[in-house]
């Protein structure tokens, strides 16, 4: 050990006057070993580690879907029910214990910002299903069970920090939603992560009980049989806690079994023939659902770009050991063992991989700092990331291994019968030499490994690229949408909202700023929601949006047959439809406009549609189908009319103008107080947010594609000038004998294509492999698209083969042949 630890010092000695050598490996392999530590520290924090939960393996999400055909029509009406999610929730035979939620967020009125706050609507059992300590006061308990309108909250502990200061006397306190006031009777413990279901990166700061969120204000403040209640806007979140022993797919089935029963005893006559299922799914997959293959991918870009470090480095340590000849000679003559002389290597390795592990360490806290900052609401958990015992355990074992490779792949290399002659020789004619086998090994190496990574890159780059950069086909300039929440205890009745929404249009209309305005939704109202149904025999699958009236007008979206909604188009729905128990949408009244992608798919022969009856409702219009942000193409779409009720506003400004959020607020004041904004948004600034994840992907892609390119020319760089140096008196032979300058670098060109066609074939197997696996379709390989990042790829592999060639050439092809016969026997 007392030697090992010599050596050390005599290598860092050494490394002191080789500062090119030191840069070049520490800035290369802390790179690549910052981008593998930073991609698996993420993959550990999302897949391997246990949830901050209690029990987390028995956590499951139980969820339940519901079809049923709408009678006349050929069309399966979907729905999500709260009579048969509360039926689940008080489901104990099969779980040892359950929680609800719902979640939303409202108005701090009492707030000095009056800031809108993420909050949970939730039972009884919600702090102590997630483990959540509380650090003042109390949890929920039995006086504020599901249908106990008991006004109190519990807070977290950032907002206790934030609004309240940290005030010792919290539980005098009180905060206020929608005109009412809630004592504040806990603070959850700083310490405590809140699952984040309902969307990814957004966490309740505050949470109230079940009874005051909107579906049950329903059932608990109109007297209605939550069986009546069907929604689609928000979600239900039952959780339950596995009994010991039971799996995940068998509660399912006995869940189903029960709730179908439940269904038969309780449901309206109109849905008794639905069909009804309960699911239930771990959290941790629920909370990981379509991020694996992201990860992956991530995954591979960075052991990619470490195939081709550790390559680049294979050939700068050869080199490298090439100078340290002489003294190797020196400790084989005086009898050094194998062993010994590769301990004296590695401890130079063990130098160098230390100094780059510490800025790749550096690089990965900066890595995960940039997924925390711009991606937490993209990735899950991004709450965890942050340096821990995983990627430090990770580190030293990265330590360990490349020192090892690196000093196995150089002392491998070490002919003990050539150093003892180097030393006769004074080192003469000989050195420690790469065969050829070797060089065609680590350029096939790089080359497959530049080739897979630069053809998924530029591929998911172009693909982002296009999403960013083709304009949307509606003006989202100086547009903006407004959405309003009622300050009071009991929204009022609709027979009041409508009547309110039409003098608000009629208000906002009058100011100068405003070029147009209409009670409306924008595109981002139920921007993922689809439908499917069945006409003239052929399946169909849709996007939905509502839109109102004007809706069209305002984004510059063409009309092309038909006519637009009006006013008087609105949907309403009044509380004796809904204790009479209409839960089906009455789609023989509803008017749907159509965009004319749809139109093409419903009448292939040309047929008008115009006042057609449809599943989902008669055709009143075709407007031109547009690219929505964030789309990479246009989708067949429904416009449904608005609901009369809605407080969703929209506004064509004049150009360069708008109303300010304040004078939004003193006009809403001067109609009535109790109204105030939820939400009120530009939609060029909500573009910007629909692509932010094409704008990272592109960012991300091209920093990778950029580093590959880099690194694959020092590499081949480095180990075409190595090859050239070896057959020097070779070049400068066949110069003496007349051969020119392009003939010499065509030989040396085609020797290099070798490895490097090898190379290519390789990566393009790999793709091949991996498109079966992941898409089992090899037709994503040869579309247009493809076939055109394929040859990008090859030209630009093929034109740094071409520089990594000629430049090293340059020294010998440009100077008399006796410089070459010279400057070989040196």
């Amino acid at each position: 050990m007392r030697l090992f630890l010599y050596q050390l010092y005599q290598a860092a000695q050494t490394l002191k006057r080789k500062t090119g050598l030191v840069t070049s490996v520490v800035l290369t392999m802390g790179l690549a070993l910052g981008a593998l530590l930073t991609t698996l520290t993420l993959y550990y924090v999302l897949v391997l580690k246990p949830l901050p939960y209690p029990e987390q393996d028995r956590l499951v999400l139980v969820d339940m879907q519901g079809s049923v055909k709408v009678p006349n029509r050929d069309f399966i009406y979907e729905f999500n029910n709260v009579g048969a999610l509360m039926s689940l929730y008080q489901s104990k035979d099969n779980f040892e214990q359950t929680a609800m939620a719902v979640f939303g967020s409202d108005i701090l009125v009492n707030s000095p910002s009056a800031r809108n706050i993420n909050l949970a609507y939730v039972s009884p059992e919600w702090f102590d299903i997630w483990g959540a300590k509380i650090i003042r006061g109390r949890a929920f308990g039995p006086t504020e069970a599901i249908n106990i309108r008991n006004p109190v909250a519990v807070i977290s502990y950032e907002l206790w920090q934030k609004e309240f200061a940290g005030s010792e006397d919290i539980l005098s306190k009180t905060v206020t939603f929608s005109g009412s006031t809630f004592n504040i009777i806990g603070v959850v413990a700083k310490e405590h992560i809140p699952p984040q279901l309902a969307n990814t990166g957004v966490s309740p700061e505050l949470w109230l009980p079940w009874g005051f969120n909107f579906l049950a204000s329903k059932y608990i403040g109109q007297h209605l049989d939550p069986w009546v209640n069907n929604y689609t806007e928000r979600k239900v979140f039952v959780i339950g806690l596995l009994k010991g022993g039971e799996t995940a797919t068998a509660t399912s089935n006995e869940l189903s079994r029960q709730l179908k029963i439940d269904w038969q005893e309780n449901a309206p006559q109109q849905m008794a023939q639905a069909a009804v299922n309960a699911q239930s799914t771990h959290i941790k997959d629920f909370l990981l659902v379509n991020q694996q293959f992201t990860l992956y991918m991530l995954i591979a870009g960075a052991v990619g770009l470490l195939l081709i470090a550790i390559t680049n480095i294979t050939n700068l340590f050869y080199s490298r050991l090439s100078e340290l000849q002489f003294n190797l000679a020196v400790q084989a003559a005086v009898g050094a063992r194998k062993k010994q002389i590769f301990t004296s290597v590695l401890s130079e390795m063990v130098i160098l991989m230390a100094a780059a592990l510490l800025l790749a360490v550096g690089l990965s806290q900066l890595g995960l700092f940039t997924v925390k900052l711009f991606l937490s609401g993209e990735l899950p958990r991004t709450v965890e990331l942050d340096l821990g015992w995983f990627t430090y355990l990770l580190a030293a074992l990265l330590l360990i291994l490349m020192s090892l490779l690196f000093a196995w792949l150089g002392t491998r290399k070490v002919n003990y019968v050539e150093l003892n002659r180097s030393l006769i020789t004074s080192g003469k004619g000989t050195g420690v030499q790469v065969t050829k086998r070797s060089r065609l090994i680590l350029t096939s190496v790089q080359v497959a490994s530049v080739t897979a990574l630069l053809v998924v890159t530029l591929n998911l780059f172009y693909n982002s690229y296009k999403v960013i950069t083709t304009p949307t086909d509606i003006n989202l300039n100086d547009r903006y949408s407004l959405t309003l929440s009622f300050d009071g205890r009991q929204r009022p009745p609709e027979s009041e909202v409508v009547p309110f929404n039409q003098e608000l249009v009629q208000l906002f209309g009058q100011q100068p700023e405003v070029e147009k305005v209409a009670q409306s939704t924008s595109f981002q109202w139920q921007y993922g929601s689809q439908t499917e149904f069945t006409y003239q025999n052929q399946q169909i699958r849709t996007a939905l949006l509502a839109a109102g009236n004007d809706y069209f007008e305002i984004l510059d979206q063409p009309l092309l047959a038909g006519n637009f909604y009006t006013v008087s188009d609105y949907i309403w729905t009044t509380p004796t439809e809904e204790a009479n128990q209409n839960l089906l949408p009455d789609y023989q009244q509803r008017q749907v406009i159509i965009n004319d992608q749809l139109a093409k798919l419903l009448s292939t022969d040309g047929e008008s549609l115009i006042d057609k009856m449809l599943p989902i409702g008669t055709v009143k219009g075709i407007v031109k189908a547009v690219r929505l942000p964030g789309e990479q193409s246009v989708q067949p779409r429904a416009y449904f009319p608005m609901l009369a009720q809605r407080t969703h506003f929209l506004f064509q400004f004049k150009p360069g103008q708008y109303l300010s959020r304040e004078q939004i607020v003193r006009l809403l004041k001067s109609k009535d107080p109790r109204w105030t904004i939820m939400k009120y948004l530009s939609l060029q600034g909500e573009k910007d947010k629909l692509v932010f994840t094409d704008t990272a992907i592109s960012y991300v892609t091209g920093i990778i594609a950029l580093f590959t390119i880099f690194l694959a020319s020092v590499g081949m760089y480095g180990m075409f000038s190595y090859s050239a140096r070896l057959r020097k008196r070779e070049i400068g032979t066949r110069a003496a004998l007349g051969a020119t300058s392009k003939g010499i670098t065509w030989m040396m060109l085609m020797d290099n294509l070798h490895a490097v066609m090898i190379g290519g074939a390789t990566g393009m197997l790999l793709l091949i492999v991996g498109s079966y696996i992941y898409a089992q379709d090899m037709m994503t390989l040869v579309s247009l698209q493809s076939l055109l990042v394929i040859v990008i790829a090859a030209s630009i592999i093929t034109i740094v083969t071409w520089l990594a060639t000629y430049l090293p050439l340059r020294e010998y092809i440009t100077r008399p042949p006796m410089y070459c016969l010279r400057v070989a026997d040196e």
